[in-house]
């Protein structure tokens, strides 16, 4: 009887502790992403347009102001799966801010806050309004038709969760992700690409090759890497001090270039299965130029 009790007595107290260590991973999850959730969202929107000397800085509270919150329904690529968020337009905000008729040069560079920085085109933006979203709607109770804004859900990303706060930048009508989706979302400026990124454009006369890489550079890699230290910061600088081309084996880099997984696991780099041979040559020409053109920093 009395070894029966103490069993009984230590099943107890062992559900007891495990009932605690359940309740402090659950409170230790729900801190970290408060904590996480309110990094983000203290983080302003810094707004520069073309020919302005500094750049304006925007609360959320101040952007709601400028532009009136809607909400859309679209089916997210980077989640997979539908959603139904409240942002403001993109493009409702930049004539908010003064800028109204896109030149066919001007070009949109969208800031994140790891450095991830696509450029995209103003007559894209005016064509497609894309928002820029920060909060989402779910039914405020299961089974209930009822709906209430939440903070956005966290984003599963190479096997780790990314508060995409404090904006979100998604394209309804653009389900496949061919446009760039970025999160985190810190800055905006507007400006023309020649100037802005004037030591990434390889000088004349251009073989059609490398303008050909050149184009694709500016698509697919400008937004991740810099030449020239102009471009994304969130992959390394390519061209100086050594050119991407001068350390990778030349028949090895177009493959790289197309299929990083099959180089490095778990690589922040995606694969790029849709460039064909041709592309990733054109890519490599355009590198191969741009070794005539470094820029040093000044010492």
């Amino acid at each position: 009887m009395q070894r029966w009790r103490l069993l009984a007595a230590g099943k107890v107290f062992w559900g007891d502790f495990m009932g605690w260590v359940s309740s402090l991973r659950l409170l230790s999850v729900w801190l970290f992403c408060c904590s996480t959730v309110g990094v983000a969202a203290a983080e302003p929107l810094q707004i520069k347009l073309n020919n302005q000397q500094a750049a304006a800085v925007v609360s959320l509270t101040e952007l709601k102001a400028l532009v009136a919150p809607s909400t859309v329904q679209l089916y997210d690529p980077n989640y997979q799966q539908q959603k139904h968020y409240q942002g403001i337009s993109l493009w409702a905000l930049l004539q908010a801010s003064g800028y109204q008729n896109p030149a066919d040069d001007d070009e949109l560079v969208v800031t994140a806050l790891d450095g991830y920085a696509p450029v995209i085109s103003l007559q894209a933006v005016k064509q497609h309004q894309p928002l820029l979203v920060f909060a989402e709607l779910s039914p405020a109770r299961a089974g209930s038709a009822e709906l209430e804004l939440r903070p956005l859900a966290a984003l599963p990303a190479k096997q780790k969760l990314i508060d995409p706060g404090p904006l979100y930048l998604v394209w309804p009508s653009d389900p496949t992700g061919s446009q760039p989706w970025p999160y985190q979302v810190i800055k905006l400026e507007v400006s023309r690409f020649a100037e802005r990124y004037a030591k990434v454009v390889p000088k004349p006369p251009v073989a059609a090759q490398v303008q050909q890489g050149f184009r694709l550079f500016k698509q697919h890699c400008l937004r991740c890497h810099a030449i020239n230290q102009q471009g994304g910061q969130l992959g390394p600088e390519l061209n100086i001090p050594q050119n991407v081309t001068e350390y990778w084996q030349a028949d090895q880099l177009p493959r790289f270039i197309r299929r990083v997984s099959a180089f490095r696991l778990n690589s922040k780099m995606p694969d790029f299965t849709e460039l064909t041979a041709e592309d990733a040559a054109a890519l490599v020409a355009y590198l191969t130029q741009m070794r005539q053109q470094k820029q040093l920093p000044a010492r």
